[in-house]
């Protein structure tokens, strides 16, 4: 969800929450209904004016992160499948070949998390709480 924020020649400020159908004419009209009916809204991007077909330059700033955590998500979704396709299959019935590229897939997470310096409390956590699985799975694998 966004907000604009419509700054007023008299100070004052405006939010607008911005749905997927909001175009650049109905967030001029959302701005214009607090005035007389004669009065225009013009809608600027520093001195440049906004028309209904211009496009609006939104800048962010993304910061990448390495962290544990995508690397333990991806593990808990695998031991999460492996464990709802292992209760379906008979008990006696050994992993198959689709299975090998997800545990490929789990082993590169391990080893990237692995390499992490930094751990949370919550990663930690979520660490102890993978453990358990898999020595669940190996036990019900046993019986």
């Amino acid at each position: 969800m966004f907000v604009v924020e419509l700054h007023k020649l008299d100070g004052s400020h405006l939010n607008v929450h911005i749905t997927p159908d909001m175009t650049l004419a109905k967030l001029r009209d959302h701005a214009a209904k607090d005035y007389h009916v004669f009065s225009e809204v013009k809608l600027f991007q520093g001195l440049r004016e906004i028309t209904d077909v211009d496009f609006v330059k939104v800048e962010l700033q993304a910061v990448v992160i390495q962290t544990p955590a995508k690397a333990l998500s991806e593990i808990d979704k695998i031991l999460e499948k492996y464990q709802r396709d292992s209760q379906i299959l008979c008990a006696s019935v050994q992993p198959g070949i689709e299975w090998c590229h997800e545990f490929e897939k789990m082993h590169a997470a391990a080893e990237f998390a692995g390499r992490m310096k930094e751990w949370s409390p919550e990663h930690c956590h979520k660490v102890l709480q993978i453990m358990e699985r898999i020595e669940m799975a190996r036990v019900a694998q046993e019986a």
